[in-house]
């Protein structure tokens, strides 16, 4: 089973074996939080996330993405990411 969540997140739902919690932060907006397992190593998930091939696979939001350096360390790298409008927040940009 998953761990209670302590703090000011209120269960919404599970779905699909993830429990996702939401808080309401005011003028800031609402933040949204998924907790479960995933059945694969630390190494096979953290591979998925810094591959920028495969984000768009999994992340709807990702307008464009571009490596702009590399470093030795594969977990290092610099790149320029744009992310789509979302209802009334303008698309975004981070470097």
């Amino acid at each position: 089973m998953f761990k209670e969540i302590d703090g000011p997140y209120n269960r919404l739902k599970t779905q699909k074996d993830i429990q996702i919690f939401t808080r309401d932060n005011g003028k800031n907006g609402q933040s949204v939080m998924g907790v479960g397992n995933i059945p694969a190593s630390i190494d096979t998930v953290s591979e998925i996330l810094l591959d920028i091939d495969q984000r768009k696979e999994f992340d709807d939001m990702l307008d464009e993405i571009e490596v702009l350096s590399e470093y030795r360390d594969f977990m290092s790298f610099e790149i320029y990411i744009t992310f789509k409008r979302i209802l009334i927040v303008s698309p975004r940009d981070f470097c």
